[in-house]
């Protein structure tokens, strides 16, 4: 782990970069210490940023060029101009040595295709399986990428038998990219840079250079889970791509494409938790906010985010020198979420952190399939399906709404093999869809069929289309007048004049620049208006709309700038103070919170001198009583307490409150 004293600030404001760090299971073994201490040597000593950017960088063993972020990380520079954010490495220990619960152990051993869903990698947002390798040295794809597959099995099955554990009606699999016999595709990548000089930045730039992980977020659909067959001469077990955005809605950051989860050769073969972990950082796990998040370090004056939670069992939690004390045992046995509370519950209680902060359960999460396995009902079959625009390559079906006794989740397009099969095209949530990649001036059968959330899917209706043989080579026009209007605390709305196009237009596509280079798709609309919500108080924010029509073409997207209202309502009164408990020398206090329209921030509890009110200590907006230290036996105190909110709106005092501690 990073060997560094942990006395960060209580109240450490919680990194708004994107994140890279250790598997979960990366705890030192002998021989990997002193490395470790001379990495956070040589991060320390890594040039500050300015405005964003690193105007210097430092070599990092095992990294690659990097500077200091002034939010507490550390920036990767890669080769194609674009930055991603670490906090270090740490060292790994197997998983032979894990415990699970029962059906989450039964769901490993038994682990198979059935567990994962094979996903339309084209227009469906997935993970992509990848086996790299460095120039100089032999391929292991044929030994490793089943492997790769099983482990990608194990991982899906895992998950599913967690959240079965916490609600038996709701399932999980992880949508992989597949191949014709619906196996997981393991993608081949020979690196191009040698062993010695190779580094986590070095892959991810080799990787994009061979056509993975764009960083053009407006077409990424995919993440990728990888393994280099090769050690970066560290003992280093993997790293992760994190973004801290706790929005409770599927518009947050945890939701962009083009992350990399990646699991270095430390044990000569693929670890199915090794890689969840990693990926489970792409999910948005485990964010700063979260009750038991791992905390902050400080070192050389400089404030560090390190990240996970620190109760463990748990998948995503161990000890990485943050300020909270990591507790080993807190769950007998793994699990992936230690009390449900942090990152992972498929029925979190209302009001609970996880009812109104990222979810990876959360149906918003768009890289995991949800199931309702209380359901057997299939919806009813679509009717009506009808042919609508056409290009040379592509043409539009539409259809009439099916039901269910729970309700549609979407519907699936299919196209005819020729040879009595039929071939997903599309999945979409909508009544119309768009089936492309066709041949000009030709016939073709498709099908459409209805599915809910438990997987039940309805029969297909079927009808015959055709494809113009005049081409469609025009984009449409940028939409016109990009507008913002009725801003609240947390929504804004956008609205625009429509775009014009030769054939028509067939939709809009709504971005978000998150800043860095990193611009994500938020949503599709046929409208020339839409709501983005799920945004946080008092923020400036970018967005864009471009038009695409049925052959495919995309306009180029229109910006606009906007930001979400202040916060201007004070919390609250917070109850008067009430003794807890009394010791000689310290006093406990306990209160009644105070509310607030958003959220209280934290209390401030002051005691009188005998001249003036001083501030004696600053506890969380979740605390519901403080220890008052460094008082004198036999001695009576005064105090008050107020609290404030995230917009820096301060409560009025609450009622005086008298303690006397003990003889």
């Amino acid at each position: 782990m990073l060997l560094i004293a942990a006395t960060s600030s209580l109240f450490a404001a919680p990194a708004a970069d994107a994140h890279f760090e250790p598997s979960s299971l990366a705890r030192p073994v002998p021989g990997v210490a002193a490395l470790i201490a001379s990495t956070k040597i040589e991060l320390e000593q890594a040039p500050l940023e300015a405005s964003g950017r690193c105007a210097q960088t430092k070599a990092i063993s095992g990294l690659g060029n990097a500077c200091a972020t002034t939010g507490g990380l550390f920036r990767l520079k890669l080769r194609d101009g674009s930055s991603l954010t670490t906090h270090g490495f740490d060292g790994p220990q197997p998983d032979a040595f894990n415990t699970y619960l029962t059906g989450s152990s039964q769901a490993i051993s038994t682990a198979s295709a059935n567990n994962i869903e094979c996903v339309n990698a084209a227009t469906t947002k997935h993970t992509t399986l990848i086996y790299a390798f460095p120039p100089g040295q032999a391929s292991r794809y044929g030994t490793i990428a089943p492997l790769m597959r099983q482990e990608a099995y194990k991982m899906s099955a895992f998950l599913d038998a967690e959240s079965r554990a916490v609600d038996p009606g709701k399932g999980i699999k992880i949508p992989l990219e597949c191949d014709a016999s619906s196996a997981p595709v393991v993608r081949e990548v020979q690196t191009s840079t040698s062993t010695g000089s190779d580094s986590f930045g070095s892959i991810v730039s080799d990787l994009r250079s061979a056509g993975y992980g764009t960083t053009n977020s407006l077409v990424a659909k995919d993440r990728y889970i990888v393994f280099y067959d090769a050690s970066l001469g560290s003992g280093y077990a993997g790293t992760g791509h994190l973004y801290q955005d706790d929005s409770a809605s599927a518009s947050s950051a945890n939701n962009i494409g083009g992350m990399f989860a990646d699991e270095f050769n430390w044990a000569n073969t693929p670890h199915w938790d090794v890689m969840l972990h990693e990926a489970g950082h792409n999910m948005g796990a485990v964010q700063a906010s979260a009750p038991h998040t791992s905390g902050s370090y400080v070192s050389g004056g400089n404030s560090y985010s390190a990240g996970h939670c620190y109760d463990g069992q748990d998948i995503m939690c161990y000890s990485d020198g943050g300020s909270n004390t990591y507790q080993p045992n807190v769950c007998a046995i793994e699990v992936f979420d230690c009390g449900r509370n942090d990152y992972f519950n498929p029925t979190p209680a209302d009001g609970s952190y996880l009812a109104t902060h990222w979810n990876t359960a959360g149906l918003y999460n768009q890289y995991l399939v949800h199931l309702n396995l209380n359901d057997i009902t299939a919806p009813s079959t679509p009717t009506n399906l009808a042919q609508g625009a056409a290009s040379d390559i592509a043409t539009s079906v539409n259809w009439t709404a099916s039901t269910d006794n729970v309700g549609v989740a979407g519907y699936h397009a299919w196209i005819s093999n020729g040879q009595g099969g039929w071939a997903l095209a599309r999945s979409t949530t909508h009544t119309n869809s768009t089936i492309d990649s066709l041949s000009a001036n030709s016939s073709y059968s498709v099908a459409v069929s209805a599915y809910d959330s438990a997987g039940n899917e309805s029969a297909r209706t079927t009808r015959t289309i055709y494809t113009n043989s005049m081409p469609d080579t025009t984009a449409p026009s940028q939409v016109g007048q990009l507008s913002t209007s009725s801003a609240t605390m947390t929504s804004v709305k956008l609205m625009w004049a429509p775009a014009a196009d030769d054939i028509g237009i067939a939709g809009y596509t709504v971005y978000r620049d998150y800043g860095g280079g990193n611009v994500g798709e938020l949503a599709t609309t046929e409208k020339e208006a839409f709501e983005v919500t799920g945004l946080q108080t008092a923020n400036s924010y970018s967005f864009g709309v471009a038009a695409f029509d049925s052959a495919g073409h995309h306009s180029a997207p229109v910006w606009t700038s906007t930001a979400t209202a202040a916060d201007a309502m004070p919390p609250t009164t917070p109850g008067r103070p009430r003794v807890v408990n009394r010791a000689r020398k310290s006093i406990t206090l306990g209160w009644t919170p105070a509310a607030d329209n958003i959220g209280v921030a934290r209390y401030f509890v002051y005691r009188w001198n005998g001249s003036k009110w001083a501030l004696a200590k600053v506890a969380s907006g979740s605390a519901r009583k403080v220890r008052v230290g460094g008082l004198r036996p036999n001695h009576r105190y005064h105090f008050i307490l107020r609290a404030t909110d995230t917009g820096g709106n301060y409560s009025s005092w609450s009622p005086q409150a008298d303690a006397k501690t003990k003889r």
